[in-house]
C-alpha cells in the first residue's frame, strides 16, 4: 500500500512541478509579448502619429468613447496601409525603410 501511495505522491509531485514549469513559461511569453506590444507603441508615437491622430498620452483608448474613435481611424489608417503594402511590392521597399528607420531613431537618440 505505502509504495502506491508513494507513487501516487510522486506522481503528483512530478504534475505540479511540470504545471509549475508551464505557468512560468507562460507568464514569461506573456511578458515578452507585452513588452513587445508597447514598444510598438513607443513607436507609433516617436513617428507622430499620436499627434496626428490627435490621441493623447494617458487616453484610455478603450474606456473613453472619444478616445476609442480617435484609435479607430488610427486602426483603419493602419488597416489600410498594411492592405497597400501587401498589394504594392512590400519587399522592394524593405531595405529603403530600414535605413529611414535607423536615421529616425538615430536622430531620437541624439536628440535625448
Amino acid at each position: 500500500m505505502k509504495t502506491t501511495e508513494q507513487q501516487q505522491a510522486l506522481k503528483q509531485q512530478q504534475q505540479s512541478r511540470s504545471s509549475f514549469k508551464q505557468k512560468a513559461q507562460d507568464n514569461s511569453i506573456r511578458k515578452a509579448r507585452t513588452r513587445t506590444l508597447i514598444q510598438l507603441g513607443g513607436l507609433i508615437e516617436r513617428v507622430g502619429l499620436t499627434k496626428l491622430f490627435n490621441i493623447e498620452l494617458g487616453e484610455d483608448l478603450q474606456l473613453d468613447l472619444a478616445a476609442t474613435r480617435k484609435a479607430a481611424v488610427l486602426v483603419g489608417a493602419l488597416h489600410e496601409l498594411q492592405r497597400l503594402l501587401v498589394t504594392n511590392n512590400f519587399d522592394a521597399k524593405v531595405e529603403e525603410w530600414r535605413k529611414i528607420g535607423f536615421q529616425l531613431l538615430e536622430k531620437k537618440q541624439d536628440a535625448k
